[in-house]
């Protein structure tokens, strides 16, 4: 089931994940579920979230800082995020 996190909370999930996972769209008919890594993931969102609020925007009130995902427990405990 989908949830919408803030950027916040989507960063502290993130921290706690053992994997992400989202979808490529390699043409208009073809998308390929794709593992993201989780250190690049925290670096961009971190940096992203720096520069709105350098630049005075408020990332808890703005729709760019609302992030869609599902999130999954399995069988052996591994946290399992997949974005939209």
């Amino acid at each position: 089931m989908m949830e919408c996190y803030n950027a916040d909370e989507f960063i502290e999930l993130v921290e706690r994940a053992s994997f992400i996972y989202g979808h490529v769209s390699l043409n208009a008919a073809v998308n390929v579920p794709a593992r993201i890594k989780k250190k690049s993931l925290l670096e961009n969102l971190k940096q992203a979230q720096q520069k709105k609020t350098r630049d005075g925007l408020d990332i808890h009130n703005d729709n760019v800082g609302q992030i869609y995902c599902s999130v999954e427990v399995d069988n052996v405990g591994r946290t399992i995020i997949r974005l939209v």
